[in-house]
């Protein structure tokens, strides 16, 4: 085995070089493939994760490229960069720059996008192409300022109404039909052009926006589902199966116990599966497979089973590793935000909940930055439903482990309030013990100099009576001295039995012990400390 090419992608979407690894959607391929044949525009939709970039790169784009078509894929997320500028830029491969500067006396870059599209040569092998603009993510070109947006947009509109731009038909009507050239009669036909929107489903209704100038933008859409069960299989087994050198492991299959605990881990109550939680499982498990390879001899049928994720509780691990990386990436700040909504405001009685648009920032201070962020990451996803936009969790199996972080964030949070706690009582016990030390220093001090006093003044049979009343002024602040540091000791020790029941009732027996000692020896009498003692080795001997 070498380190080499993954048969699953993870988390990133399955390039165009990767079609062969691509399974579980071949209907889907030959469904939308014949609907852009069909149709100069389509708008394919699906909500986060469920695989849209991954079917056009590896299912439709080598399926129409062995058509007649060429395939150009832009998108639009620097919005310092024009959409029309973005797509120019695209397209700079196929461009006929003489042609251009012929017809225009422009630059490319002076160009309209129209005149830009005209004179591109789309060929392959020598042979004419149709080209087949794809915009994936297309939830991006909203970003964009209203101008650009309109800019782009025209051109767009005219291409698909099969009609010349204003301005070129001024330009075609200035010209008497006697002195139009042959290349001339070419430049003024009107562009054809393929054109499909890959957009969110949370954001579709945006390209609505678009209905006046593009009156069908919404008329041929195809909707992308997430996988069932048996198409989910084929995704999870077949790529395993393949044959070749450049894979870092050699062909392996999986167990059907093994497989009936990823599916069912992964299966949403709607009975499907979401693309990228195949993929991001299937990943663990090949990289699992490469750590183990020399446990493997050549030519071994390698067979996964339930142990090389460790079962249910691992496929909820890698979700939990995933959930835990993916808020790595924010910062410190970002972080804390992003869980307090995450796991406070998206889980509700241990089921995952939505919560209205505006919510996230009027409750959560999560602003629009963080959470494109956590929409990129897939761990969160927008739903539009009959009460506008709700965000929420992208699967039920993520419930388990955003669960078990929250957990945990609040039992350290809760450690750390008590020992700041914990912290200020003995600042607040060593305040007031030199208090009354220096208290009692002032009171000798002033009994001494009474005595004194006393002395110079009185008689010598008075002085045996002063001494025998200030012996029992000594022994009467001795008594009261006494007493009080034995009521502190209970304080002390019975703060300690408190200190040592919140770390019991979270579980952590060890800590609660060491408590519970400490005030043994400040209370050693105390039958309800040395009950507890005995509880907290019992669950320690146990464990």
């Amino acid at each position: 085995m070498t380190n080499g090419q993954h048969r699953y992608p993870g988390i990133r979407a399955f390039e165009q070089n990767e079609q062969e690894l691509f399974f579980g959607r071949s209907q889907e391929i030959r469904q939308l493939y014949n609907q852009v044949k069909a149709q100069d525009l389509v708008v394919l939709f699906a909500k986060s994760g469920i695989g849209k970039s991954s079917l056009l790169n590896a299912g439709l784009v080598p399926l129409l490229e062995l058509d007649d078509f060429q395939c150009i894929k832009a998108r639009f997320q620097d919005q310092s960069n024009p959409p029309v500028m973005a797509l120019k830029q695209k397209m700079a491969p196929f461009l006929d720059a003489p042609l251009l500067f012929g017809q225009t006396g422009k630059s490319a870059d002076d160009a309209t996008l129209w005149e830009y599209f005209r004179s591109c040569r789309f060929e392959r092998f020598g042979e004419t192409t149709k080209p087949v603009i794809i915009f994936d993510q297309f939830e991006e070109f909203f970003d964009h300022a209203p101008q650009n947006r309109l800019d782009f947009v025209l051109t767009v509109a005219d291409i698909l109404g099969n009609r010349l731009p204003t301005a070129i038909q001024e330009k075609l009507l200035a010209k008497p039909p006697e002195q139009r050239t042959e290349q001339d009669r070419a430049w003024f036909q009107p562009i054809r052009a393929k054109f499909i929107f890959a957009i969110r489903s949370d954001r579709l209704a945006q390209l609505d926006e678009l209905h006046t100038e593009i009156p069908l933008i919404l008329g041929n859409r195809y909707h992308l589902k997430p996988l069932a069960q048996f198409l989910a299989r084929e995704a999870i087994v077949a790529p395993a199966k393949l044959f070749g050198q450049n894979f870092m492991v050699p062909v392996f299959s999986y167990r059907e116990d093994a497989l009936k605990i990823i599916l069912d881990a992964l299966t949403n109550r709607s009975g499907e599966i979401e693309s990228f939680q195949i993929q991001l499982i299937c990943q663990f498990i090949e990289n699992q497979l490469f750590k183990n390879k020399n446990q493997y001899a050549a030519g071994e049928q390698i067979e996964v089973g339930p142990g090389i994720f460790d079962g249910k509780e691992g496929i909820q691990h890698i979700l939990n590793d995933y959930y835990e990386n993916a808020l790595a990436e924010l910062s410190n700040e970002e972080e804390v935000i992003a869980r307090r909504f995450i796991e406070e405001g998206l889980i509700l009685g241990e089921r995952r909940v939505g919560v209205s648009e505006g919510v996230e920032w009027q409750m959560f201070q999560v602003n629009s930055l963080l959470l494109q962020k956590l929409l990129n990451s897939r761990i969160i996803r927008a739903e539009n439903t009959h009460l506008g936009k709700v965000y929420e969790l992208s699967h039920d199996a993520l419930v388990a482990p955003v669960l078990e972080s929250f957990k945990k964030r609040q039992l350290a949070e809760e450690r750390a309030r008590l020992e700041a706690q914990n912290l200020a009582n003995q600042t607040q016990l060593a305040r007031e013990r030199k208090k009354r030390l220096r208290a009692r220093f002032v009171a000798v001090i002033s009994t001494v100099l009474t005595v004194l006093s006393l002395l110079s003044t009185w008689l010598v049979w008075e002085t045996r009576r002063e001494a025998i009343e200030a012996k029992n002024q000594a022994e009467l602040a001795l008594i009261r001295f006494q007493q009080e540091r034995e009521q502190k000791q209970k304080l002390e020790a019975a703060q300690l039995v408190q200190d040592a029941e919140v770390y019991i009732q979270a579980g952590e027996f060890r800590l609660a012990l060491e408590k519970l000692i400490l005030a043994k020896n400040l209370a050693p009498g105390n039958k309800q400390i040395f009950e507890k003692i005995t509880r907290c080795e019992k669950e320690l001997n146990w464990k």
